[in-house]
C-alpha cells in the first residue's frame, strides 16, 4: 500500500505528534501535581488542629475515683494527670489541663518539633552540629564533658536530649530549630496552650510549662504520625523508647509491656509521659506530674509508681460502666 508524502515529511508529523503527546502529559503531571500539593496542605492544616478530644469519649470514674484516693493518701503532693485508652478512647482527667512546670518532660514537644523540622528539609539527622559556648549547660547528659567545637550528629544529640535527658543537647537542638522563639511556634501550631518553652535547660526555677492533657496530645500526634512522615513517625517513637531512667511509669507496668516516654525532675516537680504497649496488645497514653514542697521529696516518685500500677491493673472498664 502507497504511503504519501516523503520520509522526512512522515518524521516531521510523527514529531509533531510525539511532542503534542508529550506537551499533553507534562501538563496533566502538573495539574495532578497541583492537586496532590493541595490535598497535602489541607491535610497538614487540618493535622495542626489535632487534639486529645479527638480520641477521648468517655472518662472512667470508677478509674478516676480510684486515682483520687490514692493521690489523698498524700494530701500535700499535688497530682496532675490524663490518661487516654486508645482502643476504646476511655480517659480520666485529673487536674490534667493545669499548667505546671514541666521539667525535662517539655522535651519531648522538642522531639516531635524536631521530627517535623526534619519532614520539611530544615534539618537533617546527618547534620554536623557544633557545641558552642551560648549552650553549655551543666546537670544531666555527657555532652557537657566535650569541648566548644566538638561536633555530633543531628540523630546523636536528639538521642542523648531524650534518652538520658541531655541538657546541652537540648539547647543545642533548639538552636538548630531557630532558638526558643520558634520552637513555641511549633507548640502554638499544634493548639498548645499551657506547653510553653521559656528558659534554656535546665530550667531550674521552673518557668517551662506544660499540662498533662498537652503531653498526651503531643504523643498523640506521634502515635498517629499527625503530621509526620512515617520515618520520622518511627524514629520518634525509637528514639523515646531508648530513655534510660524507667523509675516512674515503666516501673509500674507489666514485664512484658513496653514504653516509649520521656521522664522530667526539678525540685519542684517530678513527671513521666508515655505510649505504653500492654503486653495483651492494648495501648494507652499516661502522662503524670506531681508538684512536691520540696526536692528529693521521694513520695512523688511513690505516688507515680503506684498509680502507674494502678492504671496498668485497671484494664478495660468493666461492661456496663460509662
Amino acid at each position: 500500500m502507497a504511503v504519501d508524502g516523503a520520509p522526512g515529511d512522515r518524521l516531521v508529523g510523527l514529531s509533531v505528534l510525539v511532542g503534542t503527546g508529550l506537551a499533553f502529559w507534562q501538563e496533566y503531571h502538573k495539574i495532578q501535581t497541583k492537586a496532590t500539593q493541595e490535598k497535602l496542605a489541607a491535610a497538614q492544616k487540618a493535622a495542626l488542629r489535632l487534639s486529645v478530644t479527638d480520641f477521648a469519649k468517655n472518662e472512667r470514674l470508677d478509674l478516676k475515683a480510684k486515682i483520687q484516693a490514692l493521690a489523698a493518701t498524700e494530701p500535700d503532693l499535688r497530682l496532675h494527670l490524663y490518661w487516654l485508652d486508645l482502643d476504646n478512647g476511655d480517659y480520666v482527667d485529673f487536674n490534667g489541663r493545669q499548667p505546671v512546670p514541666g521539667a525535662s518532660t517539655i522535651k519531648l514537644p522538642i522531639l516531635l518539633a524536631f521530627c517535623e523540622a526534619l519532614d520539611r528539609g530544615k534539618v537533617r539527622l546527618s547534620d554536623s552540629l557544633e557545641i558552642t559556648e551560648d549552650v553549655r549547660v551543666g546537670e544531666a547528659g555527657d555532652l557537657q564533658f566535650q569541648p566548644n567545637g566538638a561536633k555530633f550528629s543531628a540523630l546523636v544529640v536528639m538521642t542523648k536530649t531524650i534518652a538520658i535527658s541531655d541538657n546541652l543537647g537540648t539547647n543545642l537542638i533548639v538552636k538548630t530549630l531557630g532558638g526558643i522563639p520558634a520552637v513555641n511556634q511549633a507548640f502554638q501550631a499544634w493548639e498548645l496552650e499551657h506547653t510553653v518553652l521559656r528558659n534554656p535547660l535546665p530550667d531550674i526555677p521552673g518557668q517551662n510549662t506544660v499540662s498533662p492533657y498537652e503531653l498526651v496530645t503531643v504523643l498523640a500526634r506521634i502515635e498517629a504520625g499527625t503530621g509526620l512522615s512515617r520515618r520520622s513517625r518511627d524514629r520518634a517513637l525509637d528514639i523515646l523508647r531508648q530513655t534510660e531512667n524507667d523509675t516512674l511509669i515503666v516501673s509500674g507496668l507489666h514485664p512484658q509491656a513496653r514504653a516509649a516516654h520521656k521522664t522530667g525532675a526539678i525540685a519542684k516537680v517530678v513527671g513521666d509521659a508515655a505510649l505504653v504497649d500492654r503486653h495483651d496488645g492494648r495501648r494507652y497514653l499516661l502522662a503524670l506530674l506531681v508538684q512536691r514542697p520540696h526536692n528529693n521529696d521521694a513520695r512523688a516518685e511513690t505516688l507515680i509508681q503506684n498509680l502507674s500500677k494502678l492504671i496498668y491493673a485497671a484494664g478495660p472498664a468493666p461492661a456496663g460502666d460509662p
